[in-house]
């Protein structure tokens, strides 16, 4: 029925289709991401904070109304895995702001496994050992916040409470 509809379009309504399908998934692939690496790089900048924060609230608000299929989140969470265990953004910085970075990823990460399916857990399983083995004692609220996201995990994902309490074992 679908492709019927896009049959009785024009030819102008059908390229106007396809060029903005074609602009999404450039916002899903490069775009959103790009951005997300932007927010993280002046999250650790003290004079930037306040406003990175807002800035970050909004593009994930942003994120959430126009990302409906858990394939459209791929280039994000490999972003936010990237950023999360990258050490280049680190270099002169110091520990503190490297952790209010690392909260907004564990951030991003909460918001996004709240609000979408299981599917995108078990496609991602691997981000949180690297959470679990980046916990610094010394950052209470980034410790914290990868908590919750287990907590929240297990109780969504039994498979995923057993792997996480066979791996802390």
């Amino acid at each position: 029925m679908l492709r019927e509809q896009l049959d009785d379009l024009s030819e102008e309504d059908q390229f106007i289709l396809q060029e903005q399908k074609k602009f999404l998934d450039k916002i899903f692939k490069e775009q959103f991401p790009d951005i997300i690496e932007i927010i993280l790089i002046y999250s650790q900048r003290k004079q930037f904070q306040e406003l990175v924060q807002k800035i970050n609230k909004r593009v994930l608000k942003l994120v959430l109304e126009i990302m409906k299929d858990k394939n459209d989140f791929e280039n994000i969470f490999k972003k936010l895995k990237n950023e999360f265990a990258n050490e280049k953004n680190s270099k002169g910085v110091f520990q503190r702001e490297q952790a209010n970075t690392r909260e907004i990823i564990v951030n991003w990460y909460i918001v996004l496994f709240k609000n979408f399916d299981m599917n995108l857990i078990d496609t991602n399983k691997d981000i949180f050992i690297t959470l679990i083995e980046s916990i610094n004692f010394e950052f209470p609220s980034l410790v914290q916040k990868i908590i919750d996201l287990v907590c929240m995990l297990s109780v969504k994902n039994e498979e995923y409470f057993r792997n996480v309490m066979s791996w802390l074992i």
